[in-house]
């Protein structure tokens, strides 16, 4: 299993042409406050002034509806039960599940082949 590039490693191009460690350690930071912002979303926490209270992509909303994550009720949309325990996984595991209910939304006929992959 291949690790992600941290902060103090060097990631190489296709060309083998060595990325400033500093536009990682950007992309890096950046990846995790999107997340961030998708997991405050989830359990419906509002920071007043914060980047986080943005909602996520419509297409985010629509994979955590249909992947039993979020639910609409009267007051607008709540966590579910699996919703809880999809917190508790760790990021690799949350990012995977969030992907395939995406490309699942996006190519339902492409995506059947994938069910044996959850």
């Amino acid at each position: 299993v291949r690790r992600p590039f941290t902060t103090t490693e060097c990631a190489y191009t296709s060309e083998a042409q060595p990325v400033a460690v500093k536009a990682v350690a950007q992309l890096e930071q950046y990846s995790k406050a999107r997340w961030e912002r998708v997991l405050h979303f989830l359990v419906g926490s509002e920071e007043d002034g914060s980047s986080l209270t943005a909602p996520p992509s419509e297409d985010i909303v629509k994979a955590l509806l249909s992947a039993n994550l979020l639910e609409s009720c009267e007051e607008g949309l709540r966590i579910t039960h699996q919703g809880f325990q999809f917190l508790l996984k760790d990021t690799y595991a949350q990012t995977w599940i969030l992907l395939m209910r995406i490309l699942r939304n996006t190519f339902p006929k492409t995506t059947e082949r994938l069910v044996a992959i959850d």
